[in-house]
C-alpha cells in the first residue's frame, strides 16, 4: 500500500514532528510511505519537498493570490484580538505543481497543512481519488480559520461576527471561510474522508 502522509512542514512543530514519527514508523514495519512537504529540513530522502513552479506567470499568480488572502485578512488588523496566534483561510497560494509531485497514494494521511493544501483544488475526484485520513492536531479545519477558538464554539453552528477577528458582521471572513469548507465537504464523499482526533480539548 502506497501512503502518503501531508504536511505544511517536515519537522517544525508538534504535528510534523507526529507525522514523521508515523512516517518513519510505517516504513520500520515495511510500508511504502513518503511524507510530502513544502518546508523541508531533514536530510531524508524518503521526506519529498513540494517545489513551486518558477516561471515568471505562476511566480506572479502566487504573489497575487497571496496579496488577496493576506488583504481579506488584514481588514481586521484594528480590530483583531491580539490573542489570535493564527488564522488560515481554506484558499492558498498554489499552483497545479502540487498535483503533479504529490507522490501516488493509495491512502493520504493529511496532518498540518495551513498554507499548503487548498481546500477547493484537493478535494476535488479529478485530482484526489482515494481515501484521505486527516490527523487534526488543532481546530482548523472545521472552523472558519481559527486554530484555536479559545471556548468561542461558533463553529458548532456557524462562524461569523467573529470574536477572535473582533468583527460584528455575521457575514465576515470567519463566515465565508467556514460556508467555502461546509460547501466543499459536504460535496466529498463521506466514506473517502476519514478523520483522526488525537486531541481532547479541555473547556
Amino acid at each position: 500500500m502506497r501512503i502518503v502522509l501531508i504536511n505544511t512542514n517536515d519537522h517544525h512543530g508538534g504535528a510534523a514532528r507526529a507525522a514523521h514519527r508515523l512516517h518513519k514508523g510505517l516504513r520500520k514495519i515495511g510500508e511504502d510511505s513518503t511524507y510530502f512537504v513544502k518546508e523541508k529540513t531533514i536530510n531524508d530522502p524518503s521526506i519529498e519537498q513540494f517545489v513551486q513552479d518558477p516561471s515568471p506567470d505562476q511566480v506572479s499568480h502566487r504573489q497575487n493570490a497571496r496579496a488577496r488572502l493576506d488583504a481579506a485578512y488584514n481588514l481586521y488588523a484594528e480590530t483583531r484580538s491580539p490573542d489570535i496566534e493564527l488564522f488560515s483561510q481554506e484558499q492558498v497560494d498554489w499552483d497545479e505543481n502540487f498535483f503533479i509531485q504529490r507522490p501516488s497514494a493509495d491512502i493520504i494521511n493529511l496532518h498540518w497543512v495551513s498554507r499548503f493544501v487548498g481546500y477547493h483544488q484537493f478535494f476535488t475526484a479529478s485530482r484526489t481519488k482515494c481515501p484521505v485520513v486527516w490527523t487534526l492536531h488543532d481546530m482548523n479545519t472545521f472552523t472558519g480559520g481559527c486554530h484555536y477558538d479559545q471556548g468561542c464554539g461558533k463553529y458548532t453552528d456557524t462562524c461569523g461576527a467573529c470574536p477572535l477577528l473582533g468583527s460584528n458582521a455575521e457575514h465576515d471572513l470567519a463566515r465565508q471561510v467556514f460556508d467555502a469548507k461546509k460547501r466543499i465537504f459536504d460535496a466529498w464523499p463521506s466514506e473517502m474522508l476519514h478523520i483522526v482526533a488525537p486531541i481532547k480539548w479541555a473547556r
